[in-house]
């Protein structure tokens, strides 16, 4: 039976994206299916995986961590203070935080390469407009060159028609 990953997934506090998988798990119900999230918490909280199994990959809630310090940052220091240290984290470790980076990254396209899933389907469509689908776009490309099929799910093409 062919295997079906849906990655590219943040979690279900985004009920946009938990409704794309909903739906999509439904439409694709012959099949078998998992999802990789970035926050298994989530899914589980709002029972997504009573639809299809769940595996966490990367660094769960990453993204909350980061918003949250940064929150803090410019709640309790002078404004000019904050951004000048958030400023200076960005630009001394850019070195260190791309290597970081790039390890994170490897583990997770193994992790979906291991899976055996001959299908791909990356469910965060919105994720296509923010900086950081050269991710997304790195992940697409090695699955291809892996031959598996990938669907880039609710992702807005730039072309003028």
């Amino acid at each position: 039976m062919t295997k079906i990953a849906f990655y590219a997934h943040g979690g279900s506090k985004n009920h946009g994206c938990e409704a794309i998988v909903r739906t999509t798990a439904d439409l694709l119900s012959d099949y078998d299916k998992f999802l990789f999230s970035s926050s298994l918490a989530e899914d589980e909280l709002f029972r997504l995986n009573l639809i299809l199994p769940i595996y966490q990959i990367g660094i769960p809630d990453l993204h909350k961590e980061f918003r949250g310090k940064a929150y803090l940052l410019r709640k309790f220091l002078p404004a000019f203070f904050a951004e000048y240290l958030i400023y200076l984290k960005k630009n001394f470790s850019k070195q260190n935080i791309y290597i970081e980076n790039m390890t994170n990254i490897n583990k997770e396209l193994k992790t979906l390469l291991n899976s055996n899933a001959e299908i791909f389907f990356s469910v965060g469509g919105d994720n296509y407009c923010y900086d950081s689908y050269s991710k997304l776009e790195y992940f697409n490309k090695s699955l291809n060159n892996a031959n598996k099929l990938t669907v880039l799910w609710g992702a807005q093409s730039n072309q003028k028609r």
